[in-house]
């Protein structure tokens, strides 16, 4: 839709309120946006600003409550102030109304700003997923202030000193997010190099860190603890119903979060009973029978807890406007108030989230003589070799590997 420039602040305020009554926003939800439009309609007065703007928006935000857009240490409170102007900003701008997620955008100083985007878009948007290429950017834009904090005003200018000053600055880092950002920031050298920008090739003094990501045993939780995270979940409600059926999908095929907020409509075939998808991750398209017990689950929701939403997602917010999930939302917080309630706990190194499911369910496929390789497909790995982590919590069959250990005097 056109941008909402011709109305009155009054009359954006109404047109903006009639809509989000159309998408089903609750009282308590309309009377906390209703009372922060009125403030801004008597700020607007006192100013003598009859059309609204983004300026106007903001600048509110910060004279009458002291609040920045990309604030993120809000109370509850201030949460809503903020996200009732930047509905209003939405519709002025689109006519519409957008799930909002106010993360600050990564911005590069001027003086890199060119040929750090160069780089996002021939070597990183072109290769990776999009949440890989946001961590690229918030790499890119923690070595960019870097340097121009350095006195550094182009990739002429960069020498090991600044190099090696900025690797100084991941110290505290965890050993294997350290290896991450340095493989990007070598990435990055490299490609300036090529491109001309620098005379001299920089990445090769750029450390390298070994990481032993298969050196730890994966933490698994017991087919009790399972079905005691199960048990909790309330699904006589439309949330219980939602969360029910995600959580039981990565339970039983160990699917991950990223694919399972991504789930279409389409991507359930009934009369084969099957569920198809291409994992988010890996490119690799996957199909699974459709188990008794998840099919069930996936009918329970779609027909008496999914909110209406044109929506092809199975799984949505059950907050007005009932749109799916943000690609950044790793879904932790909706696995863990269950293993909370549950008494399930994590192991102090064990990964959180759905996550934690899909070394489980490799574990009992092993317990019940499922080959390697046929885990490696369920799991969704692109290799065989991905797999064999798992084969550490195999003890049933590691057991039978052990030699015996003749009697000597």
């Amino acid at each position: 839709m056109e941008q909402q420039t011709n109305l009155t602040i009054s009359e954006l305020i109404v047109a903006t309120r009639t809509l989000v009554t159309k998408l089903g926003y609750v009282k308590e939800t309309m009377r906390h946006h209703r009372s922060v439009w009125s403030k801004l309609e008597k700020y607007c007065e006192e100013q003598g600003i009859q059309y609204f703007s983004v300026e106007t928006g903001l600048t509110f935000l910060k004279d009458y409550y002291h609040i920045d857009r990309y604030d993120t240490e809000l109370t509850s409170h201030l949460s809503y102030v903020r996200r009732s102007i930047l509905m209003l900003i939405d519709y002025y701008l689109h006519g519409s109304i957008y799930k909002s997620h106010p993360i600050k955008p990564h911005e590069f100083p001027k003086e890199f700003e060119t040929v750090i985007n160069r780089f996002m878009t021939e070597h990183v948007n072109r290769y990776l997923a999009s949440r890989s290429s946001r961590q690229y950017r918030l790499t890119m834009e923690r070595f960019s202030n870097f340097l121009v904090n350095r006195g550094i005003k182009s990739p002429s200018q960069i020498s090991v000193i600044e190099i090696e000053g900025f690797v100084k600055t991941h110290a505290e880092y965890a050993r294997a997010t350290i290896k991450n950002e340095l493989y990007k920031l070598r990435t990055f050298l490299d490609f300036i190099y090529k491109n001309g920008y620098t005379a001299q090739n920089f990445s090769s003094a750029v450390p390298k860190i070994k990481t032993y990501t298969k050196s730890k045993i994966p933490a698994t939780f017991t087919e009790d603890e399972l079905s005691r995270i199960l048990s909790v979940i309330d699904y006589s409600n439309p949330l219980g119903k939602r969360d029910y059926a995600m959580i039981i999908l990565a339970v039983k095929y160990g699917i991950r979060s990223c694919d399972i907020k991504n789930l279409k409509l389409s991507d359930l075939n009934w009369n084969e009973n099957k569920i198809s998808f291409t994992q988010t991750k890996t490119g690799i398209g996957v199909s699974f029978e459709i188990f008794k017990d998840v099919g069930w689950a996936l009918i329970d929701y779609l027909k008496n807890g999914r909110p209406k939403t044109s929506s092809t997602n199975i799984f949505v917010c059950h907050c007005a406007p009932y749109e799916p999930f943000s690609e950044a939302s790793g879904l932790a917080r909706t696995v863990n108030k269950y293993f909370r309630e549950a008494k399930v706990f994590y192991r102090e190194d064990q990964v959180k989230g759905f996550h934690s499911l899909r070394p489980s369910l490799a574990s009992n496929l092993l317990e019940n003589n499922v080959p390697l390789h046929d885990i490696a497909n369920i799991l969704g790995h692109a290799s065989v070799a991905s797999a064999k982590v798992y084969a550490k919590v195999d003890t049933k069959h590691l057991s039978d590997c052990a030699l015996e250990v003749s009697d000597y005097e």
